[in-house]
């Protein structure tokens, strides 16, 4: 089975490599983004080709590029609304952000909280809520 794999993922490579430049480079705009794209889609997929069968091959890469990029443009939209909101934060803390470690990415007081949340939390903490009976005396 691995051989088959190995030769099924060499084929579709061969056969659908340059229609999925040229979509990658439409989507990008750039070659060098366009050629990074298709790589890493021919990586991920690279388990997948061999169960499928060969006219699906084309449909199925076509798809993971343009899912690859639109993922790729909504984290680039991601970090630039986290850098435009949070430029106060350090460099490496920006890296963590990037890294999927999120929960590091503020500092430890609660300053990225908006005070009326803030103010709404302590209220509900401090207080009991009231049944709508009057009090008990």
């Amino acid at each position: 089975m691995e051989h088959r794999s190995q030769d099924d993922l060499r084929v579709a490579y061969e056969r659908h490599f340059p229609a999925l430049l040229r979509l990658a480079v439409l989507l990008s705009t750039r070659q060098n983004d366009g050629e990074d794209l298709v790589q890493e889609v021919f990586i991920s997929a690279a388990e997948r080709i061999p169960t499928l069968p060969e006219d699906a091959w084309l449909p199925y890469l076509r798809a993971a590029v343009v899912n690859r990029w639109k993922n790729s443009r909504r984290r680039e939209w991601l970090e630039r609304a986290f850098r435009r909101i949070h430029h106060h934060l350090l460099p490496r803390q920006m890296t963590r952000w990037r890294c999927g470690m999120r929960s590091r990415a503020f500092p430890r007081d609660s300053a990225h909280v908006s005070s009326s949340a803030t103010t709404r939390i302590s209220r509900s903490t401090t207080q009991p809520r009231s049944s709508g009976a009057p009090p008990a005396r």
